[in-house]
């Protein structure tokens, strides 16, 4: 497959998320005070958290599987200047498609690689839940004190 066309076909999809999730919370938004998941307390911390971190987020994002989801209809939703989301995501796109691509062709040829293919795939999901982890051990650990 072609690292361009990927990328692209990747930025396209969050890009329609993201342009979509706007329209969503604008309809549901803070008119509806009954609303638990929309509320203006809600919707104010992620515009902010987007204005302070937006760009960091959209990148990272695509390598943290659960983040990848949720990423561009938060943005959306804490109206995230599109351009700026665009940027991003376009970086994001090409950074993950180049790293992956590049791994492929450096780990996919090596012998210990092939021979242990199922250890190194349980490996990466493992790694991948380690922030996971770590956030709920922590906030666990904040609700017992």
């Amino acid at each position: 497959m072609d690292p361009l066309r990927g990328a692209r076909g990747r930025c396209d999809r969050r890009r329609h998320g993201q342009l979509l999730d706007r329209g969503e919370a604008r309809a549901r938004g803070p008119e509806e005070p009954e609303q638990q998941i929309f509320r203006k307390e809600y919707l104010d911390k992620t515009h902010a958290f987007f204005e302070r971190w937006g760009g960091i987020a959209i990148i990272l994002g695509r390598f943290v599987p659960f983040v990848r989801t949720f990423a561009p209809f938060l943005a959306g939703v804490g109206s995230m200047q599109y351009r700026h989301f665009l940027a991003y995501n376009v970086i994001g796109g090409l950074a993950w498609v180049g790293l992956f691509a590049a791994a492929g062709h450096f780990f996919g040829g090596l012998a210990i690689v092939q021979n242990n293919l199922s250890w190194v795939l349980i490996g990466v999901i493992v790694i991948t839940l380690i922030p996971f982890g770590w956030e709920s051990s922590r906030r666990l650990r904040g609700k017992r004190a």
